[in-house]
């Protein structure tokens, strides 16, 4: 569409005018809150007003416009996804220092460390942080390449959410107290959830993964890591 007197896809408008001037601000901003759940958003919010107002500042924008409320819905989605999955990301990279976990994260105000293909290396392990579990399609998996994800389940039988880590077969034969695999129970994607926080193993296309709730697994990660001191 035009925009600003330029043809443009939504994709190019967003990464161009949106990504390039509020993302690293935000992220910067982000990094000096102290709660940064609830400051966080308070951020994302005045944000999207800001993204509003600069796309009806825009020559030949107006809300009237079918394809012009179509990019502002376009461009506030994408911000949120973004602002959502950075506040979750740093919400964890506190909590796994204030546990007393050992990890190495990518700089989040650094573009190029944060396009990186994993957030965080703990146990020789790659690691991704992901604000819901989208990526759970064999199609999605199978462009990934991080041994472990940390992430939120929805538990539907309390409908609400649960902190989890989805992990490989390399990553849990790193963190599993038994080789038997008595230590995890075998079930299907749906009823993940009837398991959860327990180790609950469930297959995706030729790819077998563990999921376990994030305190649990954070146990193991303290485990491994102290014996290894010793």
């Amino acid at each position: 569409m035009m925009v600003d007197g330029q043809e443009q896809t939504f994709r190019r408008f967003y990464e161009e005018q949106i990504d390039q001037q509020f993302a690293d601000p935000f992220l910067s901003h982000l990094l000096t809150l102290t709660d940064v759940e609830t400051e966080g958003r308070r951020v994302q919010a005045a944000t999207a007003q800001e993204i509003g107002r600069l796309l009806d500042g825009l020559a030949g924008f107006s809300r009237d416009d079918h394809n012009c409320r179509l990019l502002l819905v376009y461009c506030l989605y994408w911000w949120s996804a973004f602002a959502r999955g950075y506040i979750f990301e740093v919400t964890i990279h506190r909590d796994l220092t204030a546990s007393g976990i050992q990890f190495v994260a990518h700089h989040l105000t650094n573009r190029s460390e944060r396009l990186a293909p994993y957030d965080l290396l703990l146990l020789d392990l790659r690691g991704d942080i992901k604000y819901t579990t989208y990526f759970l399609t064999a199609e999605r998996l199978a462009q990934l390449r991080s041994d472990f994800f940390i992430t939120r389940w929805y538990l539907r039988e309390s409908r609400g959410w649960l902190r989890a880590a989805i992990l490989r077969e390399k990553a849990w034969r790193a963190l599993s107290l038994s080789q038997d695999g008595s230590d995890r129970q075998s079930t299907t994607l749906d009823d993940v959830g009837r398991i959860l926080p327990q180790a609950a193993a469930f297959a995706i296309d030729s790819m077998t993964l563990t999921a376990l709730g994030y305190d649990q697994w954070k146990q193991h990660v303290l485990l491994k890591q102290s014996a290894g001191e010793e």
